[in-house]
């Protein structure tokens, strides 16, 4: 699986890669099936790439950079 990621993000990072690389992605680092997971507010910043993904009623915020990887956060809910 790291291969995977190691080929896949770079081509994120360079504006080549499909939703459906992004969905496949995410959807492996949240725990959400691909048909459940929704990717939105992509933002392509100088030196991250960012966007928010949704998966049974959770919001993830997601990120990929050379400088910090890539990786996904919980919307934390108050309680």
């Amino acid at each position: 699986m790291k291969w995977f990621f190691a080929l896949a993000f770079p081509a994120l990072l360079s504006g080549c890669a499909t939703q459906a690389d992004l969905v496949s992605m995410t959807s492996a680092t949240i725990g959400c099936p691909k048909k459940e997971t929704q990717i939105k507010d992509q933002d392509m910043g100088w030196a991250a790439y960012t966007w928010t993904a949704t998966c049974r009623g959770q919001t993830f915020y997601c990120t990929n950079s050379d400088i910090a990887g890539f990786g996904c956060s919980r919307e934390l809910k108050p309680e």
